[in-house]
């Protein structure tokens, strides 16, 4: 028997496994959205965050600003803990050290780090 001839003969019953494949793929679909939406509510209940504004973002950083000087440029730095080993990490977009340490995200990041 060939395989076209096998597939015509058993049309239906692949056409019901092709349907219960897309019926859980579907149900997949739903669970994983409802799954990360109650996630991501929990998450944010549990964060309390404040609003940030521009006052804020603006205002002096609570950490101590350090100045290096490599051949006359100024490299600007923050220090975090105190433990070994060194970790040194630039900044993406936005490299104002008094921004970004008023920013949730960089700030509970590196405070993890610290």
């Amino acid at each position: 028997m060939e395989l076209s001839e096998w597939i015509a003969n058993n049309e239906g019953l692949l056409n019901g496994i092709a349907a219960v494949v897309v019926i859980f793929g579907f149900l997949g679909a739903v669970s994983r959205s409802l799954f990360s939406r109650v996630r991501r509510n929990e998450i944010s209940s549990k964060n309390n965050t404040e609003k940030i504004t521009l006052s804020k973002l603006s205002s002096p950083s609570p950490y101590p600003i350090d100045f290096a000087n490599s051949d006359g440029v100024n490299i600007a730095f923050s220090s975090f803990g105190a433990d070994s080993p060194t970790l040194i990490v630039t900044p993406g977009i936005i490299s104002n050290l008094h921004v970004t340490s008023h920013l949730p995200p960089i700030k509970e990041t590196m405070n993890g780090l610290a």
